[in-house]
């Protein structure tokens, strides 16, 4: 079933208990927000991507030169005609945790896009393992922590709407 959700409202909805279950997606607002000023991903991007494949995936499906290449065309299709469903929705499971959809959430919320369409996909939320909660976070930042600090910090800017971006759609 599809809807249409604010993207702030989607983002919150990423927490359980006052925690927050997505941190990839703070990560994709960093790199967004990097990208719009340099013209280059963060470098939080890369390092997250092989953290993710470490911690999590075990075996990426895809590269991470691919990966950072289709996240940047993202952004310009963003940058451009706003979200769009037919390119893809967000999926969430049953309780609006992100199941796919990461990378649209963290840059449509630092673009300013207001609202995205949701797909419910009628399933649990991933296991503890799968999700980049705060103990994956700790654990997987903990030699650096620098990006843990940003990391955080940018989750409070995010969840006190105090962006900074100029963008909006």
């Amino acid at each position: 079933m599809t809807e249409l959700i604010s993207t702030k409202e989607l983002f919150l909805k990423q927490y359980h208990d006052n925690k927050l279950q997505r941190y990839d997606v703070v990560v994709r607002y960093i790199a967004t927000e990097h990208y719009m000023k340099t013209n280059e991903l963060h470098p939080i991007y890369e390092i997250d991507c092989k953290k993710r494949s470490e911690y999590i995936d075990k075996n990426p499906s895809i590269s991470i030169p691919k990966s950072k290449q289709n996240f940047i065309d993202t952004i310009e299709s963003l940058k451009k005609v706003g979200f769009d469903p037919e390119k893809g929705l967000i999926e969430v499971c049953n309780d609006y945790i992100i199941d796919g959809g990461a990378h649209r959430l963290g840059a449509c919320l630092y673009l300013g896009i207001r609202e995205v369409v949701i797909d419910s996909i009628n399933k649990d939320s991933p296991s503890e393992k799968q999700c980049q909660n705060i103990e994956y976070i700790k654990k997987a930042y903990s030699n650096e922590k620098g990006l843990l600090e940003l990391i955080l910090r940018k989750e409070k800017e995010i969840k006190e709407n105090r962006s900074s971006n100029k963008f909006r759609r």
